[in-house]
């Protein structure tokens, strides 16, 4: 049994915990029948993932794996579970997401009774604590996340451009969480709601303009985060309005997404940023654009 789970990009912009979206870039999951729960790690995988224990007891993916079997109450069924990582971790590109997902997926299409994504997406919400990750990787799409696993399906426009500036440094979640203030001023709370619904209208009319302003509005989240990633404030100072729409911490960091006018404008600014004497030339600089599918068998 083989899946894909696309990575994600959450919170974007004014949506803390609420906006996310899934994108053309996948890690991949392999189930087969064993004696006992373990992890294997494919010879595919090409990206850095000393970090991750293959213990299954500290392992997400063997984790959520048997958290399926204690939801339906039932024994579970051993497997050997595979990793093939692409999504480097700790990057803010829903790594541990794509583990949540595939394991509840993956011991679903093991059970003779499975129940499908759409009665297991409120289980994987309930590991990871917040939705904004793993429904738009189970489901696909860009979603506006509700509580429980409910969300808005939203539609990303196909002439704008998605870029990802990926820099080394890993950051934890923990530790992005860690440096957000524990209260908000209403001024801070109000901006950042009337970002949220300018976000939503701007992307739903494909207003640039209104779309931008949103991506300037949090105060929740990216003020506090952005003092961890030196990046953040070096690619603000670089873009300018004819070359993107905006830019945002991804997730909770370190990674960062622009949004450009046009394909074309995306590809042009990736050279830029590539270059030798651009001060972003130590990152990965990649073009992705949404997936709409989310976790799919293969």
């Amino acid at each position: 049994m083989k899946i894909r789970v696309p990575a994600t990009s959450a919170n974007l912009g004014p949506g803390f915990d609420t906006l996310g979206m899934a994108l053309q870039y996948y890690n991949h999951f392999m189930a087969a029948p064993a004696e006992a729960v373990s992890i294997a790690v494919s010879p595919a995988t090409c990206v850095d993932i000393s970090a991750m224990s293959l213990a299954p007891e500290e392992n997400l993916l063997a984790q959520a794996y048997e958290a399926y079997f204690r939801f339906r109450s039932e024994p579970v069924i051993p497997a050997t579970l595979t990793v093939e990582a692409h999504i480097p971790l700790s990057r803010g590109m829903g790594s541990s997401s794509t583990a949540i997902v595939a394991g509840l997926y993956l011991a679903d299409l093991m059970h003779p009774e499975p129940l499908g994504k759409e009665a297991i997406l409120p289980w994987s919400v309930a590991l990871e604590g917040h939705p904004d990750n793993v429904v738009p990787a189970m489901m696909g799409g860009v979603r506006c996340c509700l509580s429980h696993g409910e969300s808005i399906l939203l539609e990303w426009p196909e002439q704008w451009g998605i870029l990802l500036v990926i820099p080394p440094t890993p950051l934890s979640t923990h530790q992005a969480r860690e440096i957000m203030p524990p209260h908000y001023t209403t001024a801070d709370t109000v901006e950042t709601l009337r970002g949220m619904a300018a976000w939503i209208h701007g992307l739903s009319t494909r207003d640039a303009a209104l779309f931008g302003y949103a991506l300037q509005a949090d105060r929740i989240h990216q003020p506090a985060r952005g003092s961890l990633i030196p990046e953040f404030q070096v690619l603000q100072d670089l873009l300018t309005p004819a070359q993107a729409i905006g830019c945002v911490i991804s997730g909770s960091g370190s990674t960062l997404a622009v949004y450009t006018p046009t394909l074309e404008d995306c590809q042009t600014l990736k050279a830029t940023l590539s270059s030798p004497e651009s001060p972003l030339a130590h990152c990965k600089i990649i073009t992705v654009k949404p997936d709409t599918a989310g976790a799919t068998i293969q």
